[in-house]
């Protein structure tokens, strides 16, 4: 079928000023973009309507949920055409037998756990497992994946043999079509690997064309040394450092985001390759047994569950949670216990906990509210999701305004999630550049769009431009809004009536049409 979208404003992905034209849609492809386009196949009228490239999530949690929910509602109501798996090092590939059991409990408070079977070993094989998306998938190889395939999840320095075998593993992910590496160095197990280790992989990872995504160690009281560490690698091993959320984490902090800017020009300025995504969002949101030390884990979730029913184990880990310890990151002392929310819980047994706090848990337990967080993760066999408040509006807003920032969502799918997975796009294209000014809408669509498809080289995507692949999104400027609240996060948004991916609509006259016209995109080296 083919399409001819007459009377919009173009916004074509490359920062440049709008312009009246229609687009000529067929094939999948973007066949011409030009006023007065004589009418083809079925006409769309975006009279009043900005028409764009579909944007590109840099940051999403959908790897295994996949399997489940192929549409992926809650992405493409908001316009994101192309997401970007396998992020903050804790990836579905490689992956051995003897671990998948142990990974699956791991990540389910991230990515879920549904029923399917774990019958993969690599990117191709995992790949080839996933059902026909509604929109594009890319992924990244999960650092945490070639370590736990290679030491399991021991808290030690690697050998030279083993950074040799974990070599082998990234590198064939990359052949297979990976787009780069992640980490996430406040999860286990990235969170042991020293700077040696990040090196060597990464010097892998620029060899393929690839980026290395990171969570840094530390958002908060010590994001210095934090983004000192990654800039090191960068710098050592040649590779395109991507940071994961930027922010600053931490009442204490606010403010500091105008330093944490001027760090990163520094470091481009000096010839690295930076660039970072972002959430427009005060909270954050991740897996509960996150708060735990990362020594609590050594060994993997049998010996977490055996340290949680340790009396000397627990006084520790409640200390360092809740007093911190210097060079580590606390959420707890952040965030603090009343600004933390459940959002996830895998059994109906404390579903009723969702969209309470640690503290009114805690309360109506009777227990401490550390105590609450042990409860909880035992009982749900670690599969809980949380939201933390953490940063400052201000904050925010800087970093929205930074030229090399791209947006991600970095939203968990299941229970009562961060409002975040519905209201991204549109709260950034609504809130903060028509309400707010803070962007131009150029701006705002050039950093979801042509810069993320640029981090990425994804060639055929990320503009609208004739030859393209056909990731189109129509959008009312005057209307557009994010509807989605902490409290009833499951809203989609308004003003966005059509979604075209790879040429056929996915929303179309503001509802989903069912179609699953996605791809499962590779890097090309």
């Amino acid at each position: 079928m083919d399409y001819t979208i007459q009377h919009g404003t173009i916004i074509d992905g490359t920062g440049a000023p709008r312009f009246p034209a229609d687009v000529l849609i067929r094939d999948g492809r973007i066949e011409a973009v030009a006023p007065n386009l004589p009418p083809v196949g079925e006409v769309i009228d975006a009279t009043g309507m900005i028409v764009c490239p579909g944007f590109i999530d840099m940051h999403t949690h959908s790897q295994l949920m996949l399997f489940t929910e192929p549409d992926l509602p809650a992405k493409v109501a908001q316009g994101i055409t192309t997401e970007l798996f396998g992020q903050d090092g804790l990836g579905t590939f490689p992956m051995i037998p003897e671990a998948t059991d142990l990974w699956r409990t791991h990540l389910s408070g991230l990515d879920g756990n549904p029923p399917i079977p774990w019958n993969w070993r690599d990117a191709d094989q995992y790949l080839n497992r996933l059902p026909r998306p509604a929109l594009n998938i890319a992924t990244l190889v999960g650092h945490g994946n070639v370590r736990l395939c290679v030491m399991g999840m021991e808290d030690r320095i690697a050998t030279d043999e083993e950074l040799r075998q974990m070599g082998q593993l990234l590198e064939q992910s990359l052949k297979e079509g990976a787009f780069g590496m992640s980490t996430g160095l406040i999860y286990v197990p990235c969170a042991y690997a020293d700077r040696r280790e990040l090196v060597y992989l990464n010097r892998i990872v620029a060899k393929y064309g690839g980026i290395f995504v990171t969570h840094m160690r530390n958002e908060g009281d010590y994001i210095w040394s934090a983004l000192d560490e990654v800039f090191e690698v960068s710098r050592a091993s040649g590779v395109h450092l991507h940071i994961s959320h930027l922010k600053v984490s931490g009442r204490n902090n606010w403010g500091k985001a105008p330093r944490l800017i001027q760090r990163i020009e520094e470091g481009r300025a000096s010839g690295l390759k930076i660039t970072a995504d972002q959430y427009p969002y005060e909270a954050g949101s991740t897996m509960l047994g996150a708060l735990l030390p990362t020594w609590a884990y050594t060994g993997g979730v049998e010996q977490l569950r055996r340290r949680l029913q340790d009396p000397e184990a627990l006084m520790r880990m409640k200390i360092e949670m809740e007093q911190g310890v210097p060079g580590k990151r606390s959420m707890v002392l952040e965030a603090g216990y009343d600004r933390i929310l459940i959002s996830y819980t895998a059994s109906d047994r404390n579903k009723d906990l969702e969209g309470r706090t640690l503290a009114d848990i805690a309360q109506s337990w009777k227990v401490e509210p550390f105590d609450a967080v042990v409860r909880l993760l035992l009982e749900e066999n670690f599969a809980v999701g949380m939201i933390t408040f953490l940063i400052g509006e201000e904050d925010i807003q800087t970093i929205l305004r930074a030229p090399w920032r791209v947006m991600g969502t970095d939203g968990l799918l299941g229970g009562k999630p961060h409002p975040r997975v519905y209201g991204s796009c549109p709260r950034i294209l609504g809130h903060y550049s028509r309400d707010l000014s803070i962007l131009t809408l150029e701006e705002a669509i050039y950093k979801m769009t042509g810069l993320p498809a640029e981090i990425l080289q994804l060639k055929d995507r990320g503009v609208l431009k004739p030859g393209k692949a056909a990731d189109v999104v129509i959008f009312n400027p005057q209307t557009i809004r994010d509807r989605a609240t902490y409290e009833n996060p499951r809203q989609f948004p308004e003003g966005i009536p059509y979604v075209f991916v790879n040429g056929r609509p996915v929303i179309a006259r503001g509802h989903f049409t069912g179609e699953r016209p996605g791809q499962l995109l590779r890097h090309s080296i």
